[in-house]
């Protein structure tokens, strides 16, 4: 782990750790199936923390970037409209801002399991994100390639990712996943509880193995047709295979909520209740809900993936 620095003006040249720019403000444990945890940015420490950030998001989108890329693109250049860019220029940053922020809101819930311990577990790992089966996204920057940008605002939209927003899992000793985190992400510049009811709603599923699993293996399975074997994925791709035979009393599957917001509240301590689950959560499972507080969040997710700003979208 990078060690902590100071917080004075001399130190922001520095490289910070994560854990340095997100300061836990508030920790409440009322039983081994909830835990609550708010996080509020270092603001000095923005600037010092962009490239630690700009690197996971391009680590994030590099299965999905690698899936766009013509292996023709060279020697078919010439052919090639001066006018229109090739699908790998304009992913992700010529997506519109509402799909930055909900990608962004899946790496830092892939973030918060990496380097802050839910559950109390310090081995959580993700594999793989699946922001190549975003097949609307695809299908919007094919349109902007060759039309242009929509004038229109209502065809400026673009559904959101079907499925779970992020998976991590724990590897024992022996190759085999002993525990899982489905992790539902929400980043909105503003609190709506609409929205943070439905994030507890869609963790809802019965299912003690992530249901996407598969689309994980399938990530996992072209990185290496890429890129060539590579023995930590294939122990990867072995292990989620086998979760599906998986009887051991030892694995379990947890949820997490990852609740990113512009504000915070003045009165109350944090937008989701510190004593016990939302309402609408049923899941029986272990549950910890972090909150993520950064002011003008935004404009930082307009930094991280390089987009200007659109004259429309103000």
């Amino acid at each position: 782990m990078i060690g902590t620095v100071s917080e004075t003006p001399e130190a922001i040249d520095k490289i910070i750790s994560f854990q340095d720019w997100l300061r836990e403000t508030l920790a409440n444990h009322p039983d081994k199936k909830y835990r609550h945890r708010r996080m509020d940015e270092v603001e000095e420490l923005r600037s010092a923390i962009l490239p630690q950030l700009r690197g996971v998001v391009r680590e994030a989108h590099a299965d999905a970037i690698r899936a766009l890329q013509n292996p023709r693109r060279i020697s078919l250049d010439q052919l090639r409209s001066p006018d229109m860019p090739a699908m790998e220029d304009l992913y992700p940053q010529a997506l519109p801002i509402k799909t930055l922020m909900g990608y962004f809101g899946e790496v830092l819930a892939g973030v918060l399991c990496e380097y802050f311990s839910p559950m109390d577990e310090t081995r959580w790992k993700v594999p793989a994100y699946l922001f190549g089966l975003h097949r609307h996204a695809f299908r919007y920057l094919e349109r902007i390639r060759q039309v242009g940008k929509p004038k229109d605002p209502k065809h400026d939209q673009i559904y959101g990712r079907a499925g779970d927003d992020c998976l991590a899992f724990v590897l024992d000793r022996e190759g085999k996943i002993v525990r899982s985190i489905v992790c539902e992400a929400k980043c909105l510049s503003k609190h709506n509880s609409n929205v943070l009811r439905d994030a507890h709603e869609k963790l809802n599923h019965e299912e003690g193995i992530p249901e996407d699993r598969i689309q994980v293996i399938a990530v996992l399975e072209e990185r290496q047709r890429q890129m060539g074997e590579d023995p930590e994925i294939t122990q990867w791709i072995n292990a989620l295979y086998e979760l599906e035979f998986q009887v051991s009393s030892e694995y379990e599957r947890c949820d997490l909520v990852c609740y990113i917001c512009g504000n915070a509240p003045k009165i109350r301590p944090s937008w989701i209740d510190c004593q016990k689950p939302h309402s609408i959560y049923r899941g029986r499972r272990a549950l910890e809900a972090i909150e993520v507080y950064l002011p003008n969040v935004q404009q930082l997710v307009r930094v991280v993936y390089g987009k200007e700003v659109d004259e429309s979208e103000i």
